[in-house]
């Protein structure tokens, strides 16, 4: 468990998302992607998405 933890906080800290940049969305990407690989989101993934918040 130590070892799955360890490495998705690196992949999560690698992921380039710099303020006002183009890469600012990548995080969100990553996030999507951990999410869908999981079997609760393969099977339901109508509740796993990327959504717009009004105002931010």
């Amino acid at each position: 468990m130590k070892n799955l933890i360890e490495e998705n906080l690196l992949a999560f800290v690698g992921t380039r998302s710099d303020t006002n940049s183009k890469e600012e969305h990548n995080v969100e990407k990553f996030f999507e992607n951990y999410f869908l690989k999981l079997d609760y989101f393969k099977k339901h993934p109508e509740y796993c998405g990327l959504f717009d918040i009004p105002g931010d």
